[in-house]
């Protein structure tokens, strides 16, 4: 017998029957089954696709053989490289972790679980750890949901000249609960629940988390197998942003396999797009064949696919997705998360996926000009900062000032400027209410990001019309901010107007306070003007902030970014948590309350009547806002 390899297999469904019957026959002779052994020690994919039988249960017989795709193979080969790899390697900066995001329905769990199964059938001592969200999900007996009961199986269906230890599922030929040993080569693989402790005990080639996206205690899981392991394969559907698979995804070190239901041979067919009103097929023989064998056409849907902006199968249809539509009904939340690999649309998103995507696509443009602040606008501050193309504007202010057929409205929200998070400035143009200018940073502290940064920005935005109207987030940090702002002394300053509890005196308050009430209303108002086209931002970062933020729940009063509960100040630096949004909040609220422009102030000369004056107005102004808690 020639040497085997895995390009002999025929992939047709009648050529893999008989191509598995031929081998079966063939392992009776014991040269010959030698070498389909050396041939299956050597190719994961050989043996997957020459002895692993599948339960299907939609399917009559439900026992089909294992007969992998494409993105399966990649997958697989995958896995199996980076294990082989990290079990090779004493030291090494490489990560070898993956993850797969993937559609229901695309045979992911089973391609997981093959070449785990091959590596205990064939390799000595090699040691694997299952992990899911219950331990029911792990093992069970009797139940083909559970991890473990797949691997019974695909033992229970191998050639007899293969099998460890056949239908024997007791603790005297190696199985117990939990636990998979193999008694001939001391291969063993373990099943745990995705508690708060789980992955933080033993060693292992590699660790499989099924459905991580729903696990409760998914950080804490992964900082115990970044010790366990150097190979994590986490595979789920996704459930939110508000989980460490999520987080994991974002990861620029951790290599990603999107598994959507359009790269799956069968449900792709009659493939096509709808996007602008233009329906583009992609699979024309399809369409063909559907109009010559029912003398009509394939009549393409329009809906949204619920799937999130910018991937790229946002615009994809096909027949087979039109059809689990149907069956879903009108529930998006359902096609996101089964079908559409969609984080932002399973999860409680507070700004509706679908039209954000319509007001994303009418308004996001690239910038004029981005790159460093102190490039077209004069400063003199050390940021710590080093993150690039933080300065974005859609207006021509190359020669430090801005365009002066109008006024601006600026709206901040303030960070702490250790790293946690950013601060964070959007100016807009009263006249077009439209955002032309964008700033952030994580390293400049609030009174330095004050004087040094906010106050060279609003001197570039003074137009012959008047000067700009400033409102700030007054939460933490927005405190000695505004103090700053307040005695510098020449700006124009939203007042936020404030009841006291007897509902008869009002009182004025510098900025827009940060309470829940408070901040539930200006989402809300923000919210309506973006979607209603009251307000136009052409920021990308916006959109993208925008579909991580989510309804509050009862911890928190007001929508909240998905990662500000995650923060801290070594995790936090240089990722955003929707500050940005935050400062166009603030100015869209300024912007609609903006009263009539003010000329540019003169500066007064300090200790005349003018500037002491000045000086107690702020003061009072400044000793009322930090004294109430709104």
């Amino acid at each position: 017998m020639s040497k085997l390899s895995y390009s002999d297999v025929p992939k047709t469904h009648k050529g893999q029957l008989l191509w598995r019957y031929f081998m079966v026959m063939q392992t009776h002779d014991k040269r010959r089954r030698k070498a389909i052994e050396n041939a299956c020690r050597r190719s994961v994919l050989f043996h997957i696709n020459t002895f692993i039988w599948i339960n299907e249960p939609r399917k009559h017989p439900n026992c089909v053989p294992f007969n992998t795709y494409e993105y399966q193979d990649d997958m697989i080969s995958t896995f199996v490289d980076n294990v082989r790899k990290a079990a090779t390697t004493e030291f090494d900066d490489e990560i070898y972790d993956m993850l797969v995001e993937k559609s229901r329905t695309m045979g992911v769990t089973w391609a997981a679980l093959a070449p785990i199964d091959w590596f205990w059938r064939f390799h000595p001592r090699s040691m694997f750890l299952l992990i899911s969200k219950k331990e029911d999900d792990v093992d069970k007996r009797g139940d083909m949901r559970a991890l473990m009961s797949k691997l019974d199986y695909i033992e229970e269906h191998m050639p007899n000249a293969f099998r460890v230890r056949g239908r024997m599922h007791n603790q005297h030929h190696g199985r117990s609960h939990l636990l998979i040993y193999n008694l001939y080569n001391n291969a063993s693989i373990t099943g745990e629940s995705a508690n708060a402790n789980a992955g933080r005990s033993g060693r292992y080639l590699g660790v499989l988390r099924d459905e991580e996206a729903f696990a409760e205690h998914g950080d804490k899981i992964t900082a115990a197998c970044t010790e366990t392991t150097l190979v994590q394969l986490r595979v789920s559907t996704p459930n939110g942003t508000a989980n460490s698979f999520y987080r994991a995804r974002k990861d620029n070190l951790v290599k990603v396999f999107s598994f959507h239901w359009s790269i799956h041979p069968l449900y792709s067919k009659g493939l096509y797009e709808y996007k602008d009103g233009v329906v583009n097929i992609k699979d024309q023989k399809w369409h063909d064949d559907y109009h010559k064998e029912r003398e009509k056409y394939y009549v393409c849907q329009h809906e949204p696919t619920c799937a999130d902006p910018g991937t790229a199968w946002q615009w994809k249809r096909s027949p087979w997705f039109d059809q689990r539509c149907k069956r879903y009904g009108t529930n998006p939340k359902d096609i996101s998360q089964e079908l559409q690999i969609s984080y932002h649309g399973t999860g409680s998103p507070y700004f509706q996926i679908h039209k954000l995507t319509k007001v994303r696509e009418r308004h996001a443009v690239d910038p004029v000009w981005q790159g460093e602040l102190a490039d077209i606008i004069p400063v003199d501050i050390i940021d710590g900062d080093a993150r690039e193309n933080r300065c974005k504007a859609w207006v021509d202010i190359l020669g430090g000032s801005a365009p002066q057929t109008t006024t601006y409205t600026m709206g901040c929200d303030i960070g702490t400027g250790t790293g946690s998070s950013d601060t964070a400035i959007t100016v807009v143009d009263d006249s077009s209410r439209r955002k032309v200018f964008e700033f952030f940073s994580n390293g400049i502290l609030p009174e330095e990001f004050a004087e040094k940064v906010v106050a060279p920005i609003y001197k570039a935005f003074v137009t012959a019309l008047g000067v700009p109207f400033i409102s700030w987030d007054q939460g933490g940090p927005g405190i000695p901010f505004g103090a700053k702002i307040l005695s510098l002394g020449s700006m124009q300053v939203y007042y936020y107007r404030h009841r006291d509890q007897r509902g008869s005196k009002v009182e004025r308050r510098p900025g827009l306070p940060a309470g829940g009430n408070c901040k539930s209303i200006a989402f809300e108002r923000f919210r309506t003007a973006l979607f209603g086209g009251y307000y136009i931002t052409p920021s990308k970062e916006t959109y993208l902030q925008a579909t991580e933020y989510v309804y509050p729940d009862a911890s928190a009063g007001a929508p909240y970014h998905v990662a500000s509960k995650e923060t801290n100040e070594s995790s936090g630096r240089g990722e955003q948590h929707g500050d940005v949004l935050v400062s166009e909040v603030v100015a869209c609220i300024a912007l609609e309350e903006r009263p009539a422009p003010q000329p540019l102030k003169q500066k007064v000369r300090p200790g005349s009547l003018a500037w002491r004056q000045a000086q107690r107005k702020n003061a009072e102004a400044l000793q009322s806002s930090s004294s109430v808690e709104w």
